[in-house]
C-alpha cells in the first residue's frame, strides 16, 4: 500500500510540472526576454537618433558663428574703413605699381567694389603693390582684403601668372591674393617701413582663399601713418584685390 501511495504521489507531482500554471511561467519568461530585447533595440534607436541630432546642432551652430563672423567683419569695415567713402579718399589717391588697363586702375580695389573690371589688376605680377594716400596722419588698426568682384565679366589684357603661381582651375575671375605685407611712411619724400612682427621681420599677412569674402588682419599694434602700400606676396590665379584699412 505504502509502495503504491508513493507512485500515485510521484505520479500527480508529474502532472503538476505539466500543468497550465508551469506553462504559463514559461511564456512569461520568454515574453521578458522579447520585451528586454525590444527596450535595447529602441534604446539603441534613441542613441542614434540622439547622435543625428547632435550632429545637426553642431553643424546649425557653426553655421550661426560663421554667419555672426561675416556680419561682425561687415560692420566692422562699414564702420572703421577709410576707403568707403570716395569723398574722403578721392580716386587719385589710390595709386598702384601698374595696372592692365583702365578698367583694373586702383581707384577699382576699393573694398567692395564692382565697379568696372571689379578689382584692381596690375599689368605685371612681379613687385606688384597697391597704395593709398590718406590725406593726413592716420592710426591704422587693420586691412582688410577681397579678390575680384564675382559679378565682374571683362576680362584684363595682362601677361600670365608666373609658372611657379598657382593657377584658377576655372573662369579668369577666379583671382585674389593670397598674402602680403604691409609698409607705410608718413612723408611723401620719406622712405616706407614695413609692419613688422615681434621678431622684427616683415610681417606676412594671411589674404584671402576666395574672392568675395572679405578677409580682415589686424596689425600687431595700431600704426600712424599718411601712406600705407599693400605689397602683393602670393596669389591665387593672378594678383587682383581690392581692399580697405580700418581705422577702429
Amino acid at each position: 500500500m505504502a509502495t503504491r501511495a508513493a507512485s500515485e504521489m510521484l505520479q500527480a507531482q508529474n502532472d503538476s510540472d505539466l500543468s497550465p500554471k508551469n506553462a504559463e511561467t514559461g511564456n512569461d519568461s520568454d515574453l521578458i526576454v522579447d520585451q528586454i530585447e525590444a527596450l535595447k533595440k529602441e534604446k539603441a534607436k534613441y542613441k542614434e537618433d540622439l547622435t543625428a541630432v547632435n550632429d545637426k546642432l553642431i553643424r546649425a551652430e557653426d553655421k550661426i558663428q560663421r554667419l555672426l563672423s561675416a556680419s561682425s567683419d561687415e560692420f566692422i569695415v562699414k564702420n572703421c574703413g577709410v576707403l568707403q567713402l570716395p569723398s574722403h579718399i578721392t580716386d587719385e589717391k589710390i595709386t598702384a605699381s601698374s595696372w592692365s588697363n583702365n578698367a583694373f586702375s586702383p581707384h577699382h580695389g576699393r573694398l567692395f567694389s564692382s565697379s568696372r573690371g571689379g578689382a584692381w589688376i596690375p599689368k605685371t605680377n612681379k613687385g606688384a603693390w597697391i597704395q593709398v594716400d590718406l590725406g593726413r596722419i592716420e592710426k591704422i588698426h587693420g586691412i582688410a582684403t577681397q579678390g575680384r568682384h564675382k559679378f565682374a565679366t571683362q576680362p584684363p589684357n595682362t601677361q600670365p601668372p608666373n609658372t611657379h603661381q598657382r593657377r584658377s582651375s576655372s573662369s579668369n575671375d577666379e583671382w585674389w591674393v593670397t598674402s602680403y605685407s604691409v609698409s607705410y611712411k608718413t612723408e611723401i619724400d620719406g622712405s616706407f617701413r614695413d609692419v613688422d612682427d615681434e621678431a622684427g621681420a616683415s610681417l606676412i599677412f594671411q589674404g584671402n582663399t576666395d574672392k568675395n569674402t572679405p578677409v580682415i588682419n589686424h596689425l600687431p599694434n595700431p600704426t600712424t601713418g599718411r601712406y600705407f602700400r599693400i605689397n602683393r606676396l602670393s596669389f591665387h590665379g593672378h594678383t587682383v584685390i581690392r581692399f580697405d584699412l580700418l581705422t577702429c
